[in-house]
């Protein structure tokens, strides 16, 4: 089992998880240093699945007062490397190429309305796809067998809609448009343009994974 001290004197100190403008005050030195990490691990491209889902693991670790170093980045993105591809398929690319399908679809529906079926199919896997990113990361981190966590993260994404998609937008959105920016916003990436949203969005969803998968925390522990 993984102990380390200051996670537990956290919580003795605690009487409640700490809010977010409590998390960014405390840790705004920590968010820089993942991000810059994230920053780093990522440009070989083909490394981008595991360094995100490190990055949202070290952000689930903030959101629960626990402890994050630069050790226990590396240990997430090496334990959780291969899990990263598939996670990243249906998390990220997933909404992604059903987002396009959809706009693809509609514009030629006009001219054909049998296409107005796929592009409905595309809509509707784009939601599925949007609500289940917020829990995804956070499941396929924990160590629990990525069946399982795509499962739960679908029935999670359905049952608490509200706060995956506050999640997912505020990621999504703010990366689209640091993407578009380029490169111009390469000082809002190296300086925690990845990490802050992150940390929010998994603020956003803590509530949740807490009351429906309150044995998350010791399959993490666990793993490391």
């Amino acid at each position: 089992m993984f102990f380390n001290p200051n996670d537990f004197r956290r919580r003795q100190e605690r009487t409640g998880p700490s809010g977010l403008l409590e998390i960014f005050s405390r840790e705004w030195l920590t968010i820089v240093k993942v991000d810059a990490l994230t920053c780093l691990s990522l440009v070989p491209l083909v490394t981008l699945p595991p360094a995100l889902l490190a990055m949202n693991h070290m952000a689930r670790r903030m959101a629960e007062d626990r402890s994050v170093t630069v050790r226990e980045f590396w240990q997430s993105f090496r334990a959780n490397f291969w899990r990263s591809y598939p996670t990243f398929f249906l998390a990220v690319l997933l909404p992604v190429i059903s987002l396009w399908s959809s706009f693809f679809y509609a514009g030629k529906a006009a001219g054909n309305l049998i296409l107005f079926a796929p592009c409905v199919f595309s809509l509707f896997v784009f939601v599925v796809s949007l609500l289940m990113s917020a829990y995804l990361f956070p499941l396929a981190a924990s160590g629990m067998p990525l069946g399982q966590a795509v499962r739960q993260s679908f029935a999670l994404g359905f049952a608490r809609p509200g706060q995956a998609l506050m999640c997912a937008l505020l990621n999504d959105s703010l990366a689209a448009l640091a993407i578009g920016f380029l490169p111009f916003s390469i000082p809002y990436f190296l300086l925690g343009g990845l990490m802050f949203p992150c940390v929010a969005g998994q603020v956003f969803v803590r509530s949740v994974l807490d009351q429906f998968c309150p044995d998350l925390e010791g399959e993490e522990e666990e793993e490391f």
